[in-house]
């Protein structure tokens, strides 16, 4: 299965990679030798909350992704 994939580098070559997948949404950013990646989060909330940031006013408070817990 072909899973998208973003990513958006400034001059300074940091970059911020997004990459979704049967689990979700990993987020990447790097920054010279370091990187790090979250994830994987909600694909649904993720998208809510870009939609939110898109019409500032719909983001009354700081918003918290979170996945679902994982079963013991």
């Amino acid at each position: 299965m072909n899973h998208p994939a973003l990513e958006l580098t400034d001059v300074d070559t940091d970059a911020l990679t997004l990459h979704a997948d049967s689990a979700g949404i990993w987020v990447t950013c790097t920054s010279g030798e370091t990187e790090v990646t979250v994830g994987p989060l909600p694909g649904k909330r993720l998208a809510d909350w870009i939609a939110a940031v898109a019409a500032p006013a719909a983001l009354a408070a700081p918003t918290v992704l979170a996945a679902p817990p994982v079963p013991a």
